[in-house]
């Protein structure tokens, strides 16, 4: 329970900040860029799309439980804009840096929020 409730935090926390984010850039309509490099979800008939600027995406449905996440960060968000893009044009895409940075996490915070399994080596 403590993890969920945890996690749960965590989403609300990046969903405050990002409701502020949209407020104090004025986005008043689902034309500007700041509302487009959102991830969202949408639902068309019985399937949920995911989008982020023109990339578009099917949910996968895979749950793998609850889970502990980080704190969605700016870098974190631009580096989930990165990889959807990429994977949008086929393109493959990496991240590097230092050790214990929370790469990883963030590869597969993106693939949770997508519905996807990641497998990472």
């Amino acid at each position: 329970k403590k993890i969920a409730l945890s996690a749960l935090i965590v989403q609300y926390m990046h969903y405050r900040d990002t409701v502020d984010f949209l407020i104090k850039n004025e986005v008043h309509g689902t034309n500007s860029f700041y509302w487009q490099m959102q991830l969202r979800y949408y639902m068309q008939g019985d399937v949920t799309i995911i989008k982020q600027l023109d990339a578009s995406f099917e949910y996968g449905y895979e749950y793998l439980g609850v889970k502990s996440e980080l704190p969605v960060s700016p870098t974190s968000e631009r580096c989930w804009l990165s990889f959807t893009t990429a994977l949008h044009h086929k393109f493959w895409s990496s991240v590097i840096g230092p050790s214990d940075y929370g790469k990883s996490q963030t590869i597969e915070d993106l693939a949770s929020a997508l519905g996807k399994y990641s497998y990472l080596y």
